[in-house]
């Protein structure tokens, strides 16, 4: 079987106007895998960095599954997508791995949003360690 790496390379070629594929453990908030991804040449600079990035988004899906609580919302987070400056960026748990999360970013301009909710969602059901 792939490693997350390879599956998140492979996923990555087949996104149309695809910017990245990663896939982070949202407790921890470690990047598990990723392509695509605009990493700093220096492996110091790299990992601090990877690890703030895979932090706060793990920060925001925490705060995503406490406000779901505090609605009374009894479900787990199925996606979430949002618009940010020229980016779609969508994210869903993986089905075979509890904490993690496969996320998915395309170009406004270049991409098409509902395949990227089907690439991702499809994706996120299959990927394992």
């Amino acid at each position: 079987m792939a490693s997350l790496q390879e599956q998140a390379e492979e996923l990555f070629e087949k996104l149309e106007g695809g910017r990245e594929v990663l896939l982070f453990d949202y407790e921890s908030g470690m990047i598990l895998g990723g392509a695509g991804l605009e990493v700093p040449e220096d492996p110091e600079e790299a990992e601090v960095s990877g690890t703030i990035f895979a932090g706060s988004i793990g920060a925001a899906v925490k705060s995503y599954l406490q406000a779901m609580k505090t609605a009374g919302i009894d479900a787990p987070l199925e996606e979430n997508i949002q618009m940010l400056g020229h980016l779609f960026t969508l994210m869903c748990p993986l089905e075979k791995v509890p904490g993690v999360m496969l996320l998915g970013s395309i170009s406004a301009e270049d991409g098409n949003v509902g395949m990227l909710r089907l690439q991702i969602r499809q994706a996120a059901k299959t990927m394992s360690l």
